[in-house]
């Protein structure tokens, strides 16, 4: 199977206007109506055990694919902002503070923000994550006194 075979076609709805973005580090222009297509991976292929890609960033939005292979787990950590993880092949456990989830192709979590995780595989098992960072944008500080 090829490469291109191996990938799926993601809409990625950004609002019209938005900066250049980063697209598998090739800077992309916006379309005219704002949004992009992004090809995300349908298997783990081959490679690193565990490897992560951004594969779009916008000032809202940071979309990262994550390939777990040969037993590779994704450690405990949690993200300052809400996340969901779209299990797009592969099945295993995922571990939400004390709680525990059996997730497989097709799962969507959506994590609250500072909600620590870890993503095992089950045993002979790759799986392929599609994660989304929900950005809250900055407002300019205002001088003091205005």
């Amino acid at each position: 199977m090829t490469r291109n075979n191996a990938r799926a076609a993601l809409v990625a709805l950004v609002a019209a206007g938005s900066p250049p973005l980063s697209l598998q580090a090739q800077q992309v222009p916006p379309q005219p109506l704002g949004y992009h297509v992004v090809a995300l991976p349908l298997t783990a292929g081959t490679g690193s055990a565990r490897e992560t890609h951004v594969v779009l960033e916008t000032p809202h939005l940071k979309l990262a694919t994550v390939v777990l292979r040969n037993g590779a787990i994704l450690e405990e950590h949690s993200a300052p902002t809400p996340v969901t993880i779209q299990v797009v092949s592969g099945r295993g456990t995922v571990t939400l503070g004390a709680a525990s989830e059996t997730v497989s192709a097709g799962s969507l979590l959506a994590l609250s923000p500072g909600l620590t995780h870890v993503i095992r595989p089950d045993a002979g098992t790759d799986m392929v994550l599609v994660v989304h960072h929900l950005k809250t944008p900055q407002r300019p500080r205002r001088a003091p006194g205005t």
